[in-house]
């Protein structure tokens, strides 16, 4: 027989046996799941009893052990959950509280405040949450407007955002760009309020509307006193200019050579103010971006020409050779407009010459450059730019010294150039050598495609463009209150073939006359005392006997407002200016 190895098991049910009163008999242990041991069982009356107590006892501890495990759990997940809780709760209200932006919670059903951050207190001055939570949310508004309006969006249920101005507690105020979204809490209907502080950039953008108006009633101002200028300084002008033209070429009284050369100086002072005013108006146009450009196809070859014949006498006066180089083919066309092309390039050459040496070079070239674009450049061999004075060159009025030199000149040619040019997306610079000279360039975007027939392949000078008069007949009513400008228009009137004129002081008597004496051409003058030529004309277009009379507007007010102003009434306006050529 096997011998029992578990002892204790053995006893166990020995005892069992004894104490219930069973027999006890040896049985194979694998009957019990014992495997191999053989075991002493007991008689299965007396053994049910004592087995069943043994389970109910042995479930009781085991289920008593399960509670407490079970207990353990819970109580460690309930304290891990609870510090979660404590943690993002504590991540959350940093997060507020440390917040640039204010936040604030309102109660739709009491249109209360119920939190605020403390971003939110510093903005309204307040020194306490609770301080500002007992304040009435529409004694936060500047404008009362603006709370009834920013409630009547809350009850629309819009989720909008509005900039409003807000007062702090000590009155001031402040700009607030607010952001609100409805939620529910604890069943009550709330707005989550964000508050941004755009104070400073909407004082900035005030500030900058501000000087947007102040720049356009400068604007405003600049061109009044140019126009006032301009009427100013060209009616005497024309007076000094025209006079000293008939002198110069009346055949009926020639003039000495001495009175000539007097003449001359008179003749190249007057011009040299004409110039200069010419030259403020023109920038004046430039800056406020009123010159109308047409962009075409321009052929370079024939804008040189025409430069260079403009120029070629001004420097055969100081024995200055002008070498033009290669790159100017007959093909080759950039995308500009032509006058504006010519004028910055004659600007270039013209300064090359007043600021080179006697006896000295001029180089003209032109080459293509990266970017599709056409530099034309013009070289001198004069006393160069000195380093600390290169950076002021494009500014108006500045002439680095030129003044001093008794070379003539207003020091705003560069700045107009630089400004046309660069509305034709063009570019302009230059490199400096003392003592060695300068190169200026400008360049302009190359024209590729087909070439676009010039307006008209043989311009005309103004010499051959000349009308002549000798046969014209007619009467001209002249209406001008300046008594200079009368007698030189009756000279000038005097020397065209068969021409009578009357004149008229102001535009009353000359309405007069042109109705009386039905002349076949007015010239009037705009600037008249009592009423002016514009209402004179309307006058004389609304009568049957005058409407049909053509007018010139000869007016010194060459602004572009005066220019429309005149074509608005259907009148053809001519600046008030001897011919410069």
């Amino acid at each position: 027989m096997p011998v029992v190895r578990n002892y204790r098991l053995f006893i166990f049910f020995v005892l069992g046996g004894l104490f219930t009163g069973g027999m006890a008999f040896i049985v194979q242990g694998n009957a019990f799941g014992f495997g191999n041991v053989t075991i002493l069982a007991v008689t299965p009356a007396f053994f049910v009893g004592a087995t069943a107590g043994l389970a109910i006892s042995y479930l009781v501890v085991r289920s008593r052990d399960s509670l407490r495990i079970s207990r353990d759990q819970l109580e460690n997940e309930v304290k891990n959950r609870t510090e979660e809780l404590t943690r993002s709760e504590s991540r959350f209200r940093l997060l507020l509280e440390s917040s640039p932006i204010g936040v604030s919670l309102v109660s739709m059903s009491t249109n209360a405040r119920i939190y605020a951050n403390p971003s939110l207190i510093k903005m309204f001055g307040a020194e306490s949450e609770a301080q500002l939570l007992a304040i009435p949310i529409i004694d936060t508004y500047a404008n009362p407007d603006d709370y009834h309006y920013v409630r009547k969006v809350h009850d629309e249920d819009l989720i909008e955002t509005v900039e409003v101005l807000r007062r702090r507690l000590d009155g001031s105020t402040w700009w607030g760009l607010i952001t609100r979204r409805r939620i529910t809490i604890d069943g009550d209907d709330c707005l989550i309020v964000w508050y941004f502080d755009v104070t400073e950039r909407k004082e900035s953008a005030l500030r900058e509307q501000q000087a947007k108006q102040e720049a356009e009633t400068a604007n405003r101002a600049k061109s009044e006193f140019l126009s006032s200028m301009s009427h100013e300084l060209r009616t005497p002008l024309n007076a000094i200019l025209g006079f000293g033209q008939m002198l110069e070429v009346n055949p009926k009284e020639p003039l000495t050579e001495s009175q000539k050369e007097y003449v001359g100086y008179v003749l190249k002072g007057g011009q040299h103010l004409l110039e200069l005013i010419d030259d403020v108006l023109e920038l004046a146009k430039v800056e406020a971006g009123k010159v109308a450009l047409s962009i075409e196809h321009v052929q370079v070859q024939p804008v040189l020409d025409e430069c260079l014949s403009l120029i070629r006498s001004m420097a055969d006066e100081r024995g200055i050779e002008l070498l033009v180089g290669g790159g100017f083919e007959e093909e080759t066309r950039v995308h500009a407009d032509r006058t504006r092309f010519k004028q910055s390039l004659l600007n270039l050459m013209s300064n090359a010459v007043k600021y080179n040496r006697d006896e000295g070079k001029i180089t003209i070239g032109c080459h293509e450059v990266p970017g599709a674009m056409l530099q034309v450049s013009v070289t001198d061999t004069g006393a160069g730019i000195p380093e600390d004075m290169q950076k002021e060159l494009f500014e108006p009025f500045r002439r680095l010294g030129a003044e001093n030199k008794n070379v003539e000149g207003t020091g705003i040619g560069l700045t107009i150039t630089k400004q046309l040019i660069e509305r034709m997306d063009g570019k302009i610079g230059f490199v400096s050598e003392v003592g060695k000279g300068s190169t200026f360039w400008i360049e302009l975007p190359l024209a590729r495609g087909k070439p676009i027939e010039e307006a008209s392949a043989d311009r005309q000078t103004a010499a051959e463009q000349a009308v002549e008069m000798q046969d014209v007949t007619g009467t001209v009513l002249y209406v001008e209150d300046n008594p200079a400008n009368l007698d030189l228009m009756e000279v000038i009137v005097a020397g065209i073939g068969d021409v009578a004129m009357i004149s008229a002081h102001n535009a009353e008597l000359g309405i007069e006359l042109a109705k009386s004496k039905s002349p076949d051409l007015i010239i009037l003058d705009i600037n008249l005392p009592g009423m002016d030529g514009f209402e004179a004309l309307r006058k004389l277009q609304s009568l049957e006997k005058t409407k049909n009379i053509p007018v010139i507007a000869l007016s010194a007010n060459a602004m572009p407002k005066d220019v429309e102003r005149g074509g608005q009434g259907r009148v053809q306006a001519i600046p008030d200016q001897t011919d410069k050529s």
